[in-house]
């Protein structure tokens, strides 16, 4: 039977029609799958946020009561540290609970070995407390991402809380390893980790470790305090007693925080040059993601001192504009953030107060800073073998005012 006898019987019109019909069928059936596969990457993320969001909030409100007893006891200090040095005692109690083993370190037994034991002696508790606390954060933020990595998002866009909830536990990551809020930094880095390396180091916080029973009713691993002190006991390796150096970097990053941080970079010229730290600045940009965090996902109970927090936690970073401005440009190029509502309020807050500091005048950024500088024992930073502010004047303290000056320092 030829086309040319089927055309000349059914007729063009009812040809034409039939392709049509079998056209829109075919573009209905695909529209059919289309919506069913969107239909099932929402329930997996929905499902997967509903196992996380618990956790997830109970990690970051930890994790914020720990940067409030930081702030709180910054202040302390700060404000009792001439009364306690008048009475005979220790003026920097606070910070030396952030440096393990200070007192034998300040003897002289401070080598490497000796230091890495230091931070790993379950009596600090206070310095590994914030370690876990920052651990558990990372962690569970990395186990919820690593598990939604095979979710299409294109697929997500008319479920934007779902894609929030992602995003955020990507922040929390993003914010220890952008490498451009501590632009001074060393590579590979000592104030900011690597993305290749901190990803499978959390990996580790929920993998199986020594004989801990850390165990989820499910049988999923937890990771609790027992899990910790395990897991920093890590070795590099079976037939060797070096710990891991990827937990080592860990804890060398919280060891001796503190916010006015500086360090003297010594040059292959012979010439040496003094540096600002800002991992403290960059654990406050972790913390400020965290309040967004809370603040959109957690129960109403959870935020009530959010905006106390939020507060404090841009006061102590409108010290420093370098990093203000890193963290605006960066979120707006990485997170994916800006339209949602808590993240376009902290924005306006931080650019506000980058706007004040500018509008101070030198002079007063530099006294304020001197002044501040001078309260946090600035005169530990050592430029050769002498400290920069050991005489406390004006002119042993010029060179810096230029370079605070150059860094945006604001108080």
């Amino acid at each position: 039977m030829s086309a040319l006898y089927i055309i000349g019987t059914l007729g063009i019109p009812a040809i034409v029609a039939a392709i049509v019909t079998a056209l829109i069928n075919y573009r209905g059936g695909l529209r059919q799958i289309y919506t069913k596969y969107e239909l099932e990457q929402q329930r997996e993320l929905r499902a997967l946020m509903g196992r996380y969001t618990g956790r997830m909030l109970e990690a970051a409100v930890d994790w914020d009561r720990r940067m409030t007893q930081l702030y709180k006891n910054v202040e302390k200090e700060m404000e009792e540290k001439e009364k306690r040095e008048k009475e005979g005692e220790d003026p920097d109690f606070y910070w030396h609970l952030m440096c393990p083993g200070w007192g034998n370190r300040l003897a002289g037994r401070g080598s490497d070995q000796d230091v890495a034991r230091y931070r790993r002696d379950p009596n600090q508790y206070f310095y590994l407390s914030v370690v876990f606390r920052f651990l558990s954060l990372l962690a569970i933020a990395r186990r919820f991402e690593a598990q939604a990595f095979y979710i299409d998002a294109l697929h997500l866009k008319n479920n934007m809380n779902e894609l929030y909830f992602l995003r955020y536990a990507k922040s929390f990551l993003w914010a220890m390893t952008y490498s451009e809020l501590s632009p001074e930094d060393s590579f590979p880095g000592v104030d900011h980790f690597v993305s290749d390396k901190l990803r499978p180091m959390l990996d580790l916080c929920y993998k199986k470790l020594g004989h801990s029973n850390s165990e989820a009713p499910q049988g999923q691993p937890i990771f609790d305090w027992a899990r910790f002190l395990i897991l920093i006991q890590r070795k590099s390796g079976h037939d060797t007693e070096e710990y891991d150096p990827t937990i080592d970097q860990v804890l060398a990053f919280f060891d001796e925080l503190r916010p006015v941080d500086y360090y003297t970079l010594k040059k292959s010229n012979g010439t040496s040059e003094v540096r600002k730290r800002r991992r403290w600045e960059r654990l406050i940009c972790l913390h400020l993601l965290t309040l967004n965090f809370i603040e959109t996902f957690g129960y109403p109970w959870q935020r009530h001192s959010i905006a106390d927090s939020r507060e404090k936690a841009i006061e102590f970073l409108s010290m420093d504009n370098t990093v203000i401005k890193a963290f605006i440009d960066g979120s707006k190029q990485w997170l994916g953030l800006e339209d949602q509502k808590h993240m376009k309020s902290l924005m306006k807050a931080l650019e506000l107060a980058e706007s004040e500091s500018k509008t101070a005048s030198d002079d007063t950024i530099i006294a304020k800073a001197v002044v501040r500088l001078i309260c946090m024992r600035a005169t530990m930073v050592h430029e050769g073998e002498e400290p920069v502010l050991h005489d406390q004047t004006k002119t042993r303290f010029s060179v810096d005012q230029e370079w605070l000056r150059c860094v945006g320092w604001r108080v």
